[in-house]
């Protein structure tokens, strides 16, 4: 192979990560250094090697105390990798984009342990944080919004074919023919997959080929977005790193850690513990929150133990602040982080809260006008007489989509009555109106409010299909999130609906043209719901409407009653109107339920199911 081969820098590199654990830190260097010398010459300064050469000689730097020479290094390194992802992350599918950046979360870990561990480092670690956070859903909304900036008809005819096949593909998984023997009903899953794979890869190639250069995001940049009251709150779920440690005990058991970043430039990092234990007290508070019957005081006790857990080791240094923009990690998706107790009181009684799926989201607000289009309000669908044989109960979750049904919501037609009397140029959707067809026809609506149900199916679930003809039986596993994720329309409980099922999920939301869409209210259950990864958010509806193009959306976390759900929608929209921000109108109508005269009105199940992530200012 010759002495400057790429695999002699393997070698190289691998006796440096020897001597780096036997302590020999100049030996290790060395070999670090001649590894990198050849990998840049044989295969360039931008190859990915370089940036993994770079990480460990960082690493090493760290190991032997030298942090501002690990810090420059460490910077390096990030700067060929996010050139690396921004090249490739524009040509990847969304499945492709996520398992791309997951191969960087070793170094991600690195990076951000390095940070919590050394002050010098502390912008290093959040900066590694704003550009690979969320990375994959940015990178496909990046992509359809340059690709509708820039559509051909060559290029509309494959958006046109991309949605048909997600809707076969939504329609055959929760609707298949009875008459279908297994076997083909397989084949005919596997084909609309595949298709639906090659199609999405198409369009990213095209949209690519449009791709304007985009400066690689810093925290200078960020920092000038945050109001001068507010503070962003980056959480992270990462795995900590010993790099002096033996090649198989170098990570640790996962635990959380919050930057903030304030808009003086003023930062801090801090470590905030064990995550099991975080997850724990943050699934129990979610199930205890969603239980209108629960006793309040337990509800005071366990948000009292998270706060304690995810806000109380900074909240000294939050005396000047009263917005929270809060860009949460994981686990922590899945709770309003309003309910949260300190002092005998709610936190959505010292602060404005809003979220964001990175602090980069910051970067995103206004660079799209906002559309001028009628609003479109769709409301109470006429669901239908139902064609099963059994049925689940009304709004309840459930991993056999082919017997649940739900019922007629007569408060919620009265919300979009009420909202469409606000709104006067707003297109008025509901009864048999209500129609998949439709909602996949609107085009970039000012403002788009849906009240229906909405449904969230568990992680992995499996149906049982049995064919008729041939008496099988088996079943499928639903692989694909955003077919887990869904909205009941028009015809939902015959699942039929003229050429469509009456069953809308996330993964046909994602197709919708809401660029320019200021806000998307999804005024059901569980619409915030869905398959939370590490480091890239939540898998479901929230993130379908972004990637459609959503500037903010307002969604609930769990089951919604109708009528409460009604009166807050109704207040919402006249404090909007009002001139109210976005996360400021809801707080404002929360805070007069927590302080309400009606004891049902108080409890935090009623108030604290919707939360506001994205844009949070008033609207255009």
């Amino acid at each position: 192979l010759g002495d400057r081969h790429p695999y002699v820098a393997y070698s190289l590199n691998n006796l440096a990560e020897l001597y780096l654990i036997l302590g020999l830190y100049e030996e290790s260097d060395a070999f670090y250094q001649e590894a990198l010398v050849i990998n840049r010459e044989q295969l360039g300064d931008r190859h990915p090697n370089v940036a993994n050469n770079l990480s460990n000689l960082a690493g090493l730097y760290a190991a032997w105390g030298e942090n501002a020479k690990a810090v420059r290094t460490f910077l390096e390194s990030l700067d060929i990798e996010e050139w690396n992802l921004e090249l490739n992350l524009a040509t990847l599918t969304d499945a492709q984009r996520q398992d791309y950046a997951a191969t960087l979360s070793v170094r991600t870990n690195r990076v951000v342990s390095f940070s919590l561990q050394s002050g010098e480092a502390q912008k290093l670690g959040l900066t590694t944080l704003l550009r690979r956070k969320g990375r994959s859903l940015d990178a496909g909304i990046n992509s359809i919004q340059r690709l509708r900036q820039n559509l051909t008809p060559p290029d509309q005819t494959i958006l046109d074919e991309l949605i048909s096949v997600r809707q076969q593909l939504g329609a055959l998984t929760f609707n298949p023919p009875t008459s279908l023997p297994s076997e083909q009903y397989r084949t005919q899953l596997s084909r609309l997959e595949t298709e639906a794979i090659n199609l999405e890869k198409t369009l990213a190639r095209r949209s690519a080929v449009s791709r304007i250069e985009t400066q690689p995001v810093d925290i200078a940049r960020v920092q000038a977005q945050i109001p001068t009251d507010g503070v962003l709150i980056e959480y992270i779920r990462y795995q900590p790193f010993d790099v002096s440690a033996s090649l198989g005990n170098r990570f640790g058991d996962f635990r959380y850690a919050a930057y903030l970043l304030f808009p003086d430039g003023d930062l801090t990092a801090i470590d905030l513990g064990p995550a099991k234990d975080i997850d724990t007290v943050v699934l129990s508070l979610a199930n205890t929150l969603e239980d209108s019957g629960q006793k309040i005081e337990e509800i005071y006790r366990q948000a009292q133990i998270l706060d304690k857990m995810v806000m109380a080791p900074f909240r000294d240094q939050l005396d000047e602040v009263e917005h929270l923009l809060i860009s949460p990690d994981s686990a922590l998706n899945q709770v309003p982080f309003e309910v949260l107790r300190s002092d005998n009181q709610y936190l959505v009684e010292e602060f404005e809260i809003s979220y964001l799926n990175s602090g980069r989201d910051l970067l995103k607000f206004d660079l799209i006008p906002p559309s001028s289009n009628p609003s479109v309000i769709l409301a109470a669908p006429n669901y239908g007489e139902s064609n099963m044989t059994s049925k689940a109960e009304n709004n309840r979750r459930s991993a056999d989509l082919e017997s649940l049904t739900v019922g007629l919501l007569e408060h919620a037609f009265h919300e979009g009555r009420a909202i469409s009397a606000l709104l006067p140029d707003a297109s008025f959707l509901t009864g048999r109106n209500a129609t998949e067809s439709a909602l996949k026809q609107v085009s970039s609506p000012r403002l788009l409010h849906i009240a229906t149900h909405g449904l969230f199916l568990e992680d992995a679930p499996r149906r049982e299909v049995i064919d008729d003809t041939l008496g099988d039986t088996f079943e499928i596993l639903i692989e694909i999130p955003l077919l887990r994720a869904m909205l009941a329309l028009e015809g939902f409980n015959a699942r039929q609906s003229g050429d469509e099922d009456g069953v809308f999920t996330a993964l046909e939301a994602a197709s919708l043209n809401l660029s320019g869409t200021q806000l998307v209210v999804l005024s059901a259950c569980e619409t915030a719901q869905g398959e939370t990864v590490n480091g890239e958010g939540v898998y479901g509806l929230r993130r379908a409407f972004a990637i459609a193009g959503a500037e903010s959306l307002l969604m609930s976390l769990w089951k919604v009653e109708d009528e409460s759900t009604q009166v807050l929608m109704k207040r919402y929209y006249r404090k909007l109107l009002e001139g109210e921000g976005r996360s400021e109108a809801l707080r404002q109508i929360q805070l007069e339920m927590i302080t309400s005269e009606n004891r049902e009105l108080r409890h935090p199940s009623r108030w604290a199911a919707f939360i506001l992530t994205g844009n949070w200012r008033p609207l255009s």
